[in-house]
């Protein structure tokens, strides 16, 4: 578990990308902190 991470949409590519090499990352807990979109980044293996 990665907490409080910036979720922006303008940031969020890396996420993306790992997404598409398969990596299992799930946002959890979005929130809004001082006007920005947070979220806990939960990460599993996929082996």
């Amino acid at each position: 578990m990665i907490e409080n991470v910036g979720v922006n949409p303008t940031r969020t590519g890396i996420l993306a990308a790992l997404a598409v090499m398969g990596a299992d990352i799930a946002l959890e807990n979005e929130r809004v902190v001082a006007g920005e979109p947070v979220a806990d980044l939960r990460v599993r293996s996929v082996v």
